[in-house]
């Protein structure tokens, strides 16, 4: 019944909210006044969406949104009524792939990502606050319980929820943490394996997260993206998840402020769009409708901007970063937590086995000076920085990263040689020919990877670039390993840098985190399971700066550079706050205002 009074003083929200409670409380026998109220709701809403279209009135496609703003393409078709429609235009070198937090293999498969669904709290990197964790999809501060937090859930539903409302709960959550445990895939917290234990819940809307013991930080285990559990039902889970997974990629579904709009195939495969979800939980947002990413070569996109045809390029080189400054474009500089870095495959070369050799690698690359000459814009000598361990240098705000260790020994061209000499002799030979594999399609990756063939060419090792086309890379490399070296960007995932994974034998297997094939020795292993048993940051800190010194002095990989991502941004879109890795951060709030 209040459902009802709602509706007939026109508090729309209000009588969808108790709505769609009793609907997902009773969903197998709704009984036949909330069939009859919600059904009438929509006919009330496709009347109006009727008269819009007949006389050319987008006000009265708002008062159908008020009423259901799940009918479907409300947005396509204010698109068509109305001249002030908001979109704002990316532009990219590369489309993204792959449109699921289960299958993120690139930058731009995060944005994409980042669109559509939501996590439980974010990481946000704030000036005025210091970098953080803040709730997301909880509807608030989650409250700290023994070895873990309790959360709340909004009352949110699922973008897929246009005929049938599917409430996000507690049992989305229990679905994705059981798909995360069964296929440990990128871009989710890599140490649940040891330290997750459960979910406790009796409401719907409130649960506890559990961990087996305490953690320093506890949070960064909870920030993973949700995913519905009705598109991952339990009988099909355990029998063939890797399809359920396949058909989640083709047809994602969130709670996000975006979704993934159809192809209307006039593109010809170079654009994606994301629509406005019409049952994002804040019905006066997003802001912007619609986000298209077009694919466009560098040049064409720099032509675009200056055109007014696009808002933001994403991934600048310095050519272009200094033409777009002289006019006065707006540009973003992020410094995120990745950081680039040569890795071995350890699968098959006994040189490569051989830490002389990878010493002399690591000794023999010069990277300021391709630090200046590839990404470097002119005199901006506090862009980007060298690295001698496995760890980025700074943090967002410029400040050395607390896992960065400073006394690590700097790596010297002059003593490359030495170390190549060693080498041959326990080797009994030459080095044979090395693959490095690295992204096609990127310029300065092809630019800077062809610079360390100059350089380890001068000493007398021999690499051959190989391009791999962007779709192909991740499984080249994390799938069939079919390299010898890869120019490789490693993200972590939060400010606790967790690297176990990378050396995990345990997770060496095709499509595991330990794609190189490394066997770390005891004492590897015994500074990894010193960082599980500490709580104290000092400590922490400490074994953590003995890991990089360890892997420097080792060349386990072969560290490079921290590189900056500059992002374009016209002066009209407003409001906006940047990721450096999933860019697109509280992206409902942005706004982009007419020429």
């Amino acid at each position: 019944e209040p459902a009802f009074e709602a509706a007939r003083a026109a508090d729309y929200e209000t009588c969808r909210t108790q709505l769609d409670e009793y609907l997902t409380r009773y969903p197998l026998k709704p009984g036949a006044r909330a069939v009859q109220l919600r059904d009438g709701l929509i006919a009330k809403a496709e009347q109006l969406v009727t008269r819009a279209q007949a006389n050319n009135d987008p006000k009265l496609l708002d008062e159908a949104a008020k009423i259901w703003p799940r009918l479907p393409d409300l947005d396509g078709m204010r698109r068509q009524l109305q001249n002030d429609y908001p979109v704002l235009h990316c532009g990219y070198a590369t489309l993204p792939q792959n449109f699921s937090p289960l299958s993120i293999q690139s930058l731009p498969d995060r944005h994409a990502v980042s669109l559509m669904f939501e996590s439980l709290v974010q990481w946000v990197e704030d000036e005025r606050l210091g970098p953080h964790y803040s709730s997301q999809l909880a509807a608030a501060r989650p409250g700290p319980t023994a070895r873990g937090r309790h959360f709340q859930l909004p009352r949110c539903v699922w973008s897929d929820s246009d005929r049938q409302t599917r409430l996000c709960t507690a049992e989305d959550v229990q679905a994705t943490i059981d798909l995360i445990k069964r296929l440990r895939p990128p871009g989710y917290p890599p140490a649940w394996e040891n330290l997750f234990e459960e979910l406790r819940y009796d409401d719907p809307f409130k649960f506890s997260l559990q961990l087996q013991r305490d953690y320093w930080q506890p949070l960064s285990l909870m920030d993973f993206r949700i995913l519905p559990a009705h598109r991952f039902p339990a009988d099909q889970r355990a029998r063939d998840v890797r399809s359920l997974v396949e058909a989640f990629q083709q047809d994602p579904v969130g709670t996000g402020p975006y979704r993934r709009a159809a192809d209307d195939g006039e593109s010809g495969g170079t654009q994606i769009r994301f629509v406005a979800n019409p049952h994002y939980r804040r019905p006066d947002l997003p802001n912007i409708r619609e986000i298209v990413f077009h694919q466009l070569e560098p040049v064409e996109a720099v032509r675009q901007l200056q055109n007014r045809q696009l808002h933001m390029i994403f991934d600048l080189s310095r050519e272009h970063l200094a033409q777009l400054r002289l006019q006065d474009e707006r540009i973003i500089s992020l410094r995120g937590r990745s950081v680039h870095f040569l890795a071995p495959n350890y699968r098959h070369s006994p040189w490569l086995q051989n830490e002389a050799f990878r010493r002399a690698l690591a000794h023999a690359i010069d990277r300021e000076t391709i630090l200046n000459s590839v990404f470097r814009p002119q005199g901006a000598v506090a862009d980007h920085a060298t690295l001698t361990g496995p760890y980025p240098k700074y943090n967002a705000d410029g400040q050395t990263c607390w896992a960065y260790n400073p006394a690590a020994p700097a790596f010297e061209p002059n003593q490359a040689v030495g170390h190549l000499a060693q080498a041959r002799q326990q080797l009994s030979g030459d080095p044979p020919p090395l693959r490095l594999a690295f992204p096609a399609r990127h310029q300065q990756s092809e630019v800077a990877c062809q610079a360390i063939v100059d350089q380890l060419k001068a000493i007398g090792i021999t690499v051959n670039p190989t391009p791999i086309e962007p779709h192909q890379f991740h499984h080249v490399v994390t799938e069939s390993h079919a390299y010898d070296l890869v120019y490789w960007r490693h993200d972590f995932e939060d400010a606790t840098y967790t690297l176990w994974p990378l050396f995990d034998p345990s997770d060496a297997e095709s499509g595991g985190g330990n794609f190189m094939g490394f066997v770390p020795d005891e004492h590897l292993r015994s500074l990894f399971d010193e960082l599980r048993i500490h709580k104290e940051f000092r400590e922490i800190q400490a074994t953590t700066h003995e890991i990089h010194d360890f892997v420097n002095r080792s060349a386990i990989v072969i560290p490079l550079w921290q590189v900056d991502t500059y992002v374009a941004v016209r002066k009209t879109v407003r409001d906006t706050h940047f990721d450096p890795l999933d860019l697109f951060q509280n992206v409902e709030t942005w706004s982009v205002e007419a020429d």
